[in-house]
């Protein structure tokens, strides 16, 4: 549960200081408490004895205590409430700025859906709400037993001592309950999954007639998960109970001793009714300790979840950089594995000069995106080297890459907003003559056009207004907004018609020597119009040359071309 300073690196100094405060506010405000419980002692005492002038002597300085306690208290939890609004801005900027640099091989690793308005949302109740009463938990039986150590030695020494096994117990029980707790949020991980697939894939289980087998899939997941929420809660009662009990024990035998001490004379009855109502200043925040180390450990756990994100290894990149010179992509002896090992692309030498089309073939599983990937820098090659411009890809600034190269995989988004929006992310000074020169490239133009809002038509989340193909045509009219000297493309025609796919292949020819297009295909008609053809199969490069040379050489390709009725 515990977490470093140094884990919390994108935490700027400015932002270290205003948390370092908010303790600081927050450690006095719990000590200004335990501070005002001593004080009851003169004046119960006093009160006890009949003189009024002792009785105001003390009672004074406990009013003043009091209200300097009141507006500690105001401050403290104000700047609670601050430190957590910053500590959701910081790790929402820190994960804008870090995610998209995370290499395409490493995000299964980390959990994404779901990541602001869960983790991010629940850590930032750890200085809103929960730092105060875990502070106050601790300072303020602390002070009560640093004072009576003043008055009362005996019982401070008791009062220490139960703390101390208190504690122990505390950390005892959150140990033993936070495997159980990690087993209920993989549980309830899972069948949040399932029952999420179980709602988006009803057509094809009502087609297959599997649902109502996917349906007790479904029931045991949850049957699952109830189990686990059962079996933690029978773990976590008896902490509960045992440390309630514990601590309410604790309060019966200082009691018990008190009472004792008093029948034989060694502490006079006032002091130790006195020191009984100063006992409820140190039992109160003890007795909240169980349900505010289950909320903090959960919170502990979400933020873990997001500096896990963020200490996922990223792409570095160096500034300025070097510039190429022109849009000459040449890839030397290029390989990739993955963490584990697995080989997925191994010795790959390709030779794009400026302005030419370069179609990448071969079957599935082959490699072919992964090594599309890895011309975007998406992720690093293991072995080898991918020069633009005579410049090495890891050599290139951040900026300089981005002006240099686009990439437009299958799954490639729209953003929730207008057509107009999605466009100018590609380019911000983008004009709406320039728009709709890339909407007529791709034939989306006219359709847009008798939308009733034109490019200021809402596409929906993920683009779910649009068909599938004019999805894939508007990110290809994004892409060639983008204006750069690269385009990468990942089966541009799938999921097409006949006509759509036409209109992309006019395209792209028209891109000829100004444009280099490197693009994966499984479409012989596409793949033909290129001037080189690269056919990768397992991990290798087969063979590369024009397509009438392939028709020639390689019988694989023959093959590709005769199933799809492409002659030579």
């Amino acid at each position: 549960m515990a977490i470093k300073l140094a884990r919390l690196r994108f935490l700027t100094p400015q932002d270290r200081a205003r948390l370092t405060k908010t303790l600081l506010w927050m450690t006095a405000c719990a000590v200004l408490d335990g501070i005002a419980g001593l004080m009851l002692l003169p004046l119960i005492v006093a009160w006890f004895s009949g003189n009024a002038e002792q009785v105001w002597s003390a009672l004074w300085p406990l009013l003043a205590t009091t209200a300097l306690y009141g507006v500690v208290m105001f401050v403290a939890t104000l700047k609670g409430y601050l430190a957590g609004s910053t500590l959701v801005r910081v790790l929402i900027g820190a994960l804008v700025h870090h995610i998209p640099r995370i290499p395409a091989n490493l995000l299964d690793r980390v959990q994404l859906p779901g990541l602001v308005r869960g983790p991010v949302l629940t850590a930032m109740a750890i200085p809103a709400h929960l730092l105060a009463p875990l502070i106050a938990a601790v300072v303020t039986p602390a002070t009560v037993i640093v004072g009576l150590a003043f008055i009362d030695l005996p019982l401070a020494g008791c009062l220490s001592g139960a703390a101390v096994l208190l504690g122990l117990g505390l950390r005892w029980g959150g140990r033993r309950t936070l495997v159980l707790e990690e087993q209920h949020h993989q549980s309830e991980r899972k069948s949040a999954a399932q029952l999420a697939e179980f709602g988006q894939q009803q057509a094809l289980l009502r087609t297959a007639g599997l649902n109502q087998q996917s349906g007790q899939r479904l029931v045991q997941a949850l049957v699952a998960q109830y189990r686990n929420v059962m079996q933690l809660q029978r773990r976590s009662l008896p902490v509960a109970l045992a440390f309630a009990g514990a601590v309410q024990g604790v309060f019966l035998l200082v009691l018990l001793l008190g009472a004792w001490r008093v029948g034989s004379g060694e502490l006079t009855a006032p002091l130790w009714i006195a020191e009984m109502v100063l006992l409820v200043r140190f039992i109160e925040p003890l007795s909240t300790m169980t349900h505010l180390d289950q909320s903090l450990r959960n919170a502990w756990q979400a933020l873990t979840q997001v500096l896990r994100v963020l200490e996922t290894p990223a792409l570095q990149f160096t500034q300025p950089g070097e510039t190429p010179v022109d849009s000459h992509v040449l890839v030397r002896k290029v390989g990739y594995r993955l963490p584990d090992g697995t080989s997925l692309l191994s010795e790959i030498d390709l030779d794009i000069p400026p302005g030419r089309l370069l179609a990448i073939v071969g079957p599935s599983g082959a490699g072919k995106s992964t090594l599309l990937g890895l011309l975007a820098r998406n992720a690093d090659a293991t072995e080898g080297q991918i020069l633009i411009g005579g410049a090495d890809i890891r050599q290139l600034g951040e900026q300089t890459l981005a002006n240099w190269r686009n990439l437009l995989m299958q799954d490639t988004p729209l953003f929730q907003g207008s057509i107009r929006w999605n466009l100018q992310l590609a380019n911000p000074a983008l004009k709406e003559h320039e728009m709709q020169e890339a909407l007529s490239a791709v034939g989306l133009l006219q359709e847009i056009a008798r939308l009733p809002q034109g490019l200021d038509s809402q596409v929906g989340v993920g683009g779910a207004a649009l068909s599938g193909g004019q999805r894939l045509r508007l990110c290809l009219a994004r892409s060639l907004c983008a204006r750069t000297p690269i385009l990468l493309l990942d089966e541009p025609t799938a999921s097409l018609d006949s006509l759509s796919v036409s209109r992309v292949m006019a395209l792209l020819a028209r891109q000829r020597g100004r444009t280099s297009c490197i693009y994966v295909t499984h479409n012989p008609r596409l793949a033909a119009q290129a001037d080189c053809i690269a056919i990768v199969a397992a991990g290798r490069l087969r063979r590369s040359g024009s397509h009438a040379q392939l028709l020639a050489q390689d019988r694989w390709y023959r093959e590709f071309c005769a199933e799809n009725s492409v002659e030579a």
